[in-house]
């Protein structure tokens, strides 16, 4: 210390700095697991985070290693629905003050879409009768249906009447 006095020699002080922060470890246990089939199209991604990880570049799409979706401290990612039957592709890079390690490049391929299910609640019901002979048919769609095959005829299953939209058939003027 100095004044117009003089100095005054003061107390030696000393302190030593923390380790170096190592990079990263890699992420690891990603669920979907790579390679996985069958996979829902509304799963969601999830991992372990690498050793000494703050947080994690999320990479995620149809082409490897996927297109960046940004950097976050949670390790799972909302992938919102997905397309059926699609093989997607995704990498975890972890970062924290020191640096970024790059992830392992992980795949999954999404369900097929089911079949649609079958339709209910015929109208005129199974097995009615004195239906009128210029009644037309309608049906409840089954989930998933987008179109409906129409079989009509006296004989079963009956004929072909093509593929439509609509749940009702016009089944013209029928015989008594």
């Amino acid at each position: 210390e100095q004044n117009a006095n003089g100095t005054t020699t003061g107390v030696v002080w000393s302190f030593t700095t923390a380790a170096a922060v190592p990079l990263p470890g890699q992420a690891s246990t990603p669920n979907p697991a790579n390679g996985a089939t069958s996979v829902s199209v509304t799963n969601d991604l999830s991992w372990t985070a690498g050793s000494n990880a703050t947080s994690h570049n999320v990479y995620f799409g149809t082409t490897s290693p996927g297109t960046s979706r940004g950097n976050q401290t949670a390790t799972t990612y909302d992938t919102g629905t997905m397309a059926n039957n699609t093989t997607y592709y995704w990498r975890i890079d972890e970062q924290n003050a020191t640096g970024t390690t790059t992830g392992v490049v992980w795949s999954f391929t999404t369900a097929t879409a089911p079949p649609p299910g079958q339709a209910s609640t015929p109208n005129p019901a199974t097995g009615a009768t004195g239906i009128g002979i210029t009644n037309d048919l309608s049906w409840t769609a089954g989930s998933g249906a987008t179109s409906h095959n129409v079989y009509f005829g006296t004989t079963s299953p009956g004929t072909s009447r093509g593929n439509q939209t609509a749940t009702t058939y016009d089944t013209g003027t029928m015989v008594n």
